[in-house]
């Protein structure tokens, strides 16, 4: 996500925002005087904008800046992120500069739900430390969510990454034999092979032990009920822009 602001004729003003960075470019020499207006630019063609805002109004803003899903109303989605620097930029230089405030155009907008995804999970809560900064393949997780399904008990996991559905796919809890977590050699995007995933609506213990695959009562038996997919989850942009095509043995979403 980049909020680009752009100061006409010479002077070019560049705020990017990656993940919590932000990198300035210095202007160059003192463009020639401008005249301000006294009254906001659209209500005013006697003045045009010197400097112009282009706000990212793309999917990827309602995300954290660490990737995860957020929402766009969330404090700590790119979105609000952006929408305080604007708001920072007005206090700054109120009197200073002709403002302009631009967002993408877009066409054939359609509804997508936002979840998200923690990958390779524990669910036994003996696996969480909470000042653990290890790798993140490692068996000792450093955050936990709420698991839905079980009260009183939590997901715990490294790594937590977004992906959008047509549809509301509610929370998940799935399993595979074959996934070996972060490793990037098995499979090659796109082609794949991906893995196959069982997928259900409850998991009601704290066991990782993987069930027999397809057998109904070790998966009952592991705290696995309601099964309702079957099938294989390929990586997204998000995922491969964090290097994971293999999601782990053990993934949920919300």
């Amino acid at each position: 996500m980049k909020i680009r602001t752009i100061s006409k004729p010479l002077n070019i003003i560049v705020i990017s925002l990656f993940i919590g960075n932000s990198s300035y470019a210095a202007p160059p020499a003192p463009a020639p005087a401008t005249t301000l207006s006294q009254a906001p630019l659209f209500v005013t063609s006697n003045e045009k904008a010197n400097v112009l805002v282009i706000l990212d109004n793309s999917n990827s803003m309602d995300e954290a800046a660490n990737g995860s899903a957020a929402g766009s109303a969330n404090a700590n989605s790119k979105s609000e992120i952006a929408r305080g620097a604007i708001q920072n930029l007005i206090t700054n230089y109120t009197g200073k500069i002709n403002m302009g405030l631009m967002a993408y155009q877009q066409s054939g907008v359609s509804q997508r739900h936002l979840h998200n995804s923690p990958y390779d999970v524990s669910f036994d809560p003996s696996n969480y430390n909470p000042t653990f900064s290890g790798t993140r393949d490692s068996l000792t997780k450093r955050f936990r969510t709420p698991n839905l399904s079980n009260s009183g008990q939590f997901i715990h996991y490294n790594i937590a990454l977004p992906f959008y559905a047509g549809s509301d796919q509610g929370s998940a809890y799935c399993y595979t034999t074959t996934s070996d977590f972060d490793n990037i050699v098995d499979e090659v995007f796109p082609a794949g092979p991906w893995d196959t995933y069982r997928c259900f609506r409850n998991k009601l213990s704290t066991t990782d032990t993987a069930p027999t695959w397809q057998n109904i009562s070790s998966e009952t038996a592991q705290g696995f009920t309601t099964q309702f997919y079957q099938g294989n989850l390929a990586p997204t942009d998000s995922d491969l822009a964090q290097g994971i095509l293999d999601f782990g043995s053990l993934i949920t979403w919300n």
